[in-house]
Formats: structure tokens, sequence, C-alpha cells
């Protein structure tokens, strides 16, 4: 009984293209004296998966329960065994490229990443946006201002798995050992079987099944999305840190990102 895992990832997380079929989100460890604010002052931010406890039961018509959470913090997901349908790993849009801005590509090597909280590895996948809201200005070094309209989440679907369960484990990173995780089971549904996840870094308010809801109202004026300069110490990074200002003299903004801290992409 094949199924389809979707995904939808939020807060402090870059997506890096590694090869044709691997997509590693990569999850800034920040605040807490970690990452973006080098004082301490940003607010610490939690790795985290989420899911509806009703995946616990092999029950294909189980009711929705509890949510689940399950802490990311020095851990490798590693979907990448999953397969399915999807397309080759190409760069997202509508995504900052912060390698782009500091000239450097993030290592290979997981434990070598400066300030990483947490990464999660993916396969080819079918790709969805929340509609992007800014716009958002970056000045960033020989680039000038670019005007952004930033998705707030990106949603990752892996289609046509061929198992009747989701076979998952947590992979531990600096000499962490691995955590096994109870098997997932897919629900029936109007688009066919499927299990639902959401993986998030965001602060502690905001961690729960309902992460991702409706954004919010706009930021005022020239509002910096500070907690974006996280991302800069995945490559430790001292240089200039351009985050997105808010721009509301520019036309169609209705609402802003849920957060200052917003999915961005990195090479």
């Amino acid at each position: 009984m094949a199924f389809n895992l979707e995904i939808t990832i939020t807060g402090l997380c870059m997506f890096v293209p590694r090869s044709e079929s691997r997509m590693d989100v990569l999850m800034v460890a920040a605040g807490g004296g970690m990452g973006g604010c080098r004082c301490g002052c940003m607010q610490r931010h939690y790795a985290r998966v989420f899911y509806d406890a009703a995946y616990n039961s092999d029950d294909p018509n189980a009711l929705p329960g509890e949510c689940v959470g399950i802490a990311l913090e020095d851990r490798l997901l590693d979907l990448t065994q999953l397969g399915g349908n999807g397309e080759t790993v190409k760069p997202l849009r509508n995504l900052v490229d912060v390698g782009a801005i500091v000239g450097k590509s993030v290592s290979s090597d997981l434990n070598a990443i400066p300030s990483l909280a947490a990464c999660v590895a993916l396969p080819p996948g079918f790709v969805a946006y929340s509609l992007p809201y800014g716009p958002w200005e970056l000045y960033a070094p020989g680039a000038g201002v670019n005007t952004l309209l930033l998705p707030y989440y990106v949603g990752w679907t892996i289609e046509g798995i061929d198992d009747t369960e989701l076979r998952w484990e947590l992979r531990g990173l600096g000499g962490l050992p691995d955590q096994p995780l109870a098997p997932l089971y897919p629900k029936r549904g109007q688009a066919g079987n499927a299990i639902k996840l959401t993986a998030c870094n965001v602060t502690k308010s905001h961690a729960n099944c309902n992460v991702v809801g409706d954004p919010g109202s706009p930021p005022p004026p020239n509002y910096p999305m500070d907690h974006f300069e996280a991302f800069y110490d995945l490559y430790d990074w001292d240089g200039f840190r351009p985050v997105p200002i808010y721009a509301p003299k520019q036309s169609g903004a209705s609402k802003s990102t849920a957060y200052t801290c917003v999915p961005s992409g990195g090479h």
C-alpha cells in the first residue's frame, strides 16, 4: 500500500541541495547564546518534528488525536531512503541564498557546520509554498537592493512510498547514539494514503502542531527580520549580515510572514 509523506517546513531552516537525490534542511541553533545575536539576546529556537498521534495506530481510519513532538537537536532525520516518485532535487525559488551573499558553501560534513542544531535530509519531492508574503527588501554587498516575497513555509511531498508504514529513526550527530522511532502508519484521505509531518525551528511559544497558521498582521514599517541573521552562523561568517527589511511602500502587501524567521536557501 503506497503512501505519500507530506512535510511542512518552517522557521530557521536552510535548504541546501547536496545532490540530485538529496536536499539537506539545516536548522540553526539560535538563541541562548548560540547563533544569530552573539550576545545571547535572541530568544532560543527549538528544532522539532510534530505529527498527529493518530499515525501511531495501524488503523487506516484512526481519528485525529493529540500532538506528538520529537526533539531534533544534535540529530539527523534522514528520509532519503524512502525513495518515492519525486523529481530531481533543485535549488528552491523565493528563498534568500545566504551562501551567495557570503561567497561560501556549507560543508557537506554535518559535524563540521558551526551552530547546527539539527538536519532533515529529504529525497526528491514535489514542492509547494505558502503564498509569498511581503514585500521585504534585502541589501547585499555588490547586489544592491532586492525586493523579496518570502514564503513562511515550504511543503515537501514524497509521493509513492512503497511501504505500509513509515520506518524512520534519528541518527546522532557529534558522537551521540542513534535514536529509534516508532513506525507511523498512513491514513486514508481524499488524496489517497498519507502521513503529514511538520518540521520546524521556531521559538517555544510557536513550537506545536499548529506552527503553520495565520501569518498575522504586517509588521511596522522598516521592520528587520532579525532572526534571519542566525543563518550566517552556519558559515561561521563574521562579515556584514544583511537581513530582510519589511517595505510597506510597495503594493500588494496584506500580511507579513508568520515570524521574523523564515526558511532560506544555501549552497
